[in-house]
């Protein structure tokens, strides 16, 4: 039987930190970052979820984002046991990364053929001129 659980990346924090995922099934586990961070005197250990405090107004959606989450890595685990796949950390990662709708933060770099001086001053300028203090 599949458990998950939720653990705060730093429990030391005294400033936000990520609440992570822990799911355990066949004597493996995966460990997931939900992209949501919570403070630790917010958080309740024993119901792996956030007070709900009014110091803390994102309390219940912070919470509801983790029983989705709970609920869809459990129905992707089922769905894997059912079409006689083997579940894998990987598998498990990429399919709830596309239920959460999580794109890769690769970043294109654009291709670049041979530019002149002038060109390439150019196109510093461009970029540069959304950062203070430059031209």
């Amino acid at each position: 039987m599949p458990t998950s659980n939720y653990y705060l990346y730093d429990s030391r924090s005294s400033r936000k930190t990520l609440i992570v995922l822990r799911f355990s099934y066949n004597n493996s586990k995966l460990s997931f970052s939900t992209r949501q961070k919570a403070l630790v005197k917010f958080w309740n250990k024993s119901r792996q979820r956030l007070k709900e405090v009014t110091q803390c107004p994102e309390a219940k959606s912070i919470n509801q984002i983790l029983s989705k989450i709970e609920v869809d890595v459990n129905n992707i685990y089922r769905e894997l046991i059912l079409t006689d796949i083997t579940p894998s950390n990987e598998l498990l990662s990429a399919r709830l990364k596309e239920k959460m709708k999580i794109v890769s933060c690769a970043v294109k770099t654009p291709q670049i053929t041979s530019l002149d001086f002038f060109t390439m001053m150019d196109k510093w300028i461009e970029d540069s001129s959304t950062i203070l203090y430059t031209v």
